[in-house]
C-alpha cells in the first residue's frame, strides 16, 4: 500500500468504531496547500458530525482520538478539518523504493482489463481546431494513464463519412473545382480551394460521390498527420460507411423491433421507457436511418468486441445525447454503465488579457496546427490539460511561449533538466548514490518534497479511476514549485558526502517523478534546457 492508502485504512478503522448504521460517502484524504496544515487533510469529520449530531470540531477531535496511525507523526484539528503529518521514517522507506524504480507510480489496478477509448472523431469536413485539440490531448493522456495502471487500452477514431454534412462537403468541393457559388450552408473555407487544385482536369463530369470521397479522404489524411504531430496515435479508424456496407445498421434496427413503433411514417425507439426524456427516431419517413441509428449500431459493434469498459470523449454540446445513447444500449440488452462518456468544453484563446478571435475569415477558424506552430507541441498539450475537461479553458498563447517560472510547462521541464544537470555534475565528481542515509534529510523543505514525491502513485490512481489527467498536470505544477524552492535555498552537492548522497537521491526521485508525470501527459522531459 502507498502511504496515503495506509493512513486511509487507519481512518476507516477508526470510523468503523462509531458503529454508524447509515452508509457514509467515500473518505476524502487530500494533500494540503500550506505547510502549517500538515501533509494530508480530511473533511470527513464534517460528515461524521452530521451522523453523530455533534459539531465538526468535536467530531474531528473524536476521530483523532480513535486513529492509531503507525506512520502518523501528529494530528491537529483546525476549523473542523483533521490535519495529518507523516512520519519521516515512512517517507524514507518510500524514497528508497522510488530511487530503485524508474517506473515509480506504475500501478496494477487495471489487472489487464480491456478498455476502448474513442476520442477526437471530428467530422472529416475541415482541419482540426483547437477545441478538437483539447479532446485529443485529454483522450491520449487518459489512455497513457490507464496503460500505466495496467489496463489494456485501444484508441479509436470514428469517421463520420456518411450523411448530409458529407454531401454538403462534396457539393462544396465540386463548386470550388468548377468555380461555382458555394451551396447554402456549404463549406466556405479556403482549404477546399487547395484540395480542388489536386483534382485532375477530367473530373468535370464526375458524380457527387467522387467529390465527397476525394474531399473527406484528403481532409482525413491531413487530420491523421496533424494528430501524429500532436503525439496522438490510434489503433483503429472505424468508418460509418462500414456500418451500412456490412448491413449492421439494418441488423440493429431489426433487433430492436419489439422496442420500436411506427408514427408519422417514421420508426421510433421507445427510449423514454428507460432514461431518455422522449422517444427517438431510428428511421426517417424517407426510409433513411438517422445518425442515432448509426451511433447505436457502432456502439453495439464495440460491445461485441468484448471490452470491459468503453470510454467516449464528446464535446459539451453533446450533453443531451448521453441518455438517448444509454437508453438505446439498455434496450439492446447491454449494461449502460459500461460506457463512460466524458464531456469537454471548447477553448478560448487569448494573448495576455485580450481574447483572440476564433474566426479569421468566413468559414475559417484557428486550427490546432496554427497553435502548435506558434507555441510548440509540449506547451499546447500541457495548457489543454490543466483543467478538468468540463470546465471552461482559457489558453494564453503568450504565456505558453515564455521561458520562465510563469509558464508551468517550462517550469516543470526545467525541473527535470535541472535535476539531470545536478546528477551529471555529481557523476563528474565521482559521487555515487549507493547506500544513502535518508535520515539526514531533516529540513522542512525536504520533508515537503519527499511527501509530494511519495504521493505520486496516489495521484496516478485517482487520475485513472476518475479519468482526469488534469490531476497529473496540477500535481506537477506543485512539484516544480516545491523542487525549485528547495534548490534555491539549499546546496545539493557539498563537502558533506553523506548529506550530498542523501540529497542526490532526493533530486533523482524528483527527476523520476517529473519524467513519468510528463510522459503520462504526452510531454517530453528534456535533460538539457
Amino acid at each position: 500500500m502507498t502511504i496515503k492508502e495506509e493512513i486511509e485504512s487507519d481512518i476507516k478503522k477508526a470510523v468503523s468504531s462509531f458503529n454508524i448504521k447509515e452508509g457514509l460517502p467515500e473518505l476524502q484524504l487530500t494533500s494540503t496547500t500550506k505547510e502549517e496544515y500538515g501533509d494530508l487533510t480530511t473533511n470527513f469529520s464534517f460528515i461524521l458530525a452530521g451522523s453523530l449530531k455533534i459539531k465538526p470540531e468535536k467530531a474531528a477531535e473524536l476521530l483523532k482520538s480513535k486513529i492509531e496511525g503507525k506512520y502518523i507523526e501528529k494530528m491537529e484539528v483546525i476549523g473542523g478539518f483533521l490535519n495529518i503529518w507523516i512520519k519521516d521514517e515512512r517517507l524514507y522507506q518510500e524514497m528508497e523504493k522510488l530511487n530503485k524504480n524508474e517506473d515509480f507510480g506504475r500501478l496494477l489496478i487495471g489487472k489487464g482489463k480491456k478498455v476502448l477509448i474513442e476520442f477526437v472523431s471530428a467530422n472529416p469536413t475541415g482541419p482540426l481546431h483547437i477545441g478538437h485539440g483539447r479532446g485529443a490531448a485529454y483522450g491520449s493522456s487518459i489512455a497513457k494513464i490507464l496503460e500505466f495502471s495496467s489496463f489494456s487500452v485501444e484508441r479509436e477514431y470514428y469517421v463520420n463519412n456518411v450523411g448530409t454534412q458529407i454531401d454538403l462537403l462534396g457539393e462544396s468541393l465540386r463548386a470550388r473545382y468548377l468555380n461555382l457559388p458555394i451551396p447554402e450552408n456549404g463549406y466556405k473555407g479556403d482549404y477546399l480551394i487547395e484540395i480542388a487544385k489536386q483534382i485532375k482536369e477530367d473530373a468535370r463530369n464526375k458524380p457527387l460521390k467522387y467529390f465527397k470521397e476525394f474531399a473527406y479522404s484528403n481532409i482525413l489524411s491531413g487530420i491523421k498527420d496533424e494528430l501524429l504531430n500532436f503525439g496522438v496515435e490510434f489503433n483503429r479508424f472505424e468508418y460509418e460507411s462500414n456500418l451500412y456496407d456490412n448491413r449492421k445498421i439494418n441488423n440493429l434496427i431489426s433487433s430492436l423491433k419489439e422496442h420500436s413503433y411506427v408514427k408519422d411514417d417514421a420508426l421510433w425507439l421507445k427510449t423514454s421507457s428507460v432514461s431518455d426524456c422522449k422517444d427517438r427516431v431510428l428511421v426517417r419517413r424517407n426510409e433513411r436511418p438517422t445518425y442515432y441509428a448509426g451511433d447505436l449500431a457502432y456502439h453495439k459493434e464495440k460491445f461485441e468486441r468484448g471490452y470491459d469498459l468503453l470510454i467516449n470523449l464528446w464535446g459539451t454540446d453533446h450533453h443531451g445525447y448521453i441518455e438517448r445513447i444509454k437508453s438505446g444500449l439498455s434496450l439492446m440488452g447491454y449494461n449502460p454503465n459500461m460506457l463512460k462518456i466524458i464531456l469537454y468544453q471548447l477553448v478560448t484563446l487569448k494573448r495576455k488579457d485580450k481574447l483572440v478571435s476564433m474566426s479569421t475569415r468566413a468559414g475559417e477558424f484557428i486550427t490546432l496546427k496554427e497553435v502548435i506552430d506558434e507555441v510548440g507541441r509540449d506547451a499546447t498539450r500541457f495548457f489543454l490539460l490543466t483543467k478538468k475537461s468540463d470546465t471552461h479553458l482559457e489558453f494564453d498563447l503568450e504565456l505558453a511561449k515564455k521561458e520562465s517560472a510563469e509558464n508551468p510547462v517550462y517550469y516543470i521541464q526545467y525541473l527535470h533538466a535541472r535535476a539531470c544537470s545536478i546528477l551529471r555534475e555529481a557523476e563528474k565528481k565521482n559521487i555515487r548514490r549507493e547506500n544513502p542515509d535518508y535520515r539526514l534529510l531533516t529540513l522542512k523543505e525536504e520533508h515537503r518534497l519527499m511527501t509530494h514525491l511519495c504521493l505520486f502513485p496516489d495521484e496516478v490512481k485517482a487520475s485513472a479511476i476518475f479519468l482526469e489527467p488534469h490531476r497529473i498536470a496540477n500535481y506537477l505544477i506543485t512539484l516544480a514549485s516545491i523542487f525549485h524552492n528547495y534548490y534555491h535555498h539549499h546546496r545539493v552537492i557539498s563537502d558533506d558526502l553523506a548529506l550530498t548522497k542523501a540529497r542526490l537521491c532526493l533530486i533523482n526521485g524528483s527527476r523520476i517523478v517529473a519524467k513519468n508525470g510528463l510522459s503520462l501527459l504526452g510531454i517530453s522531459a528534456p535533460c538539457v534546457m
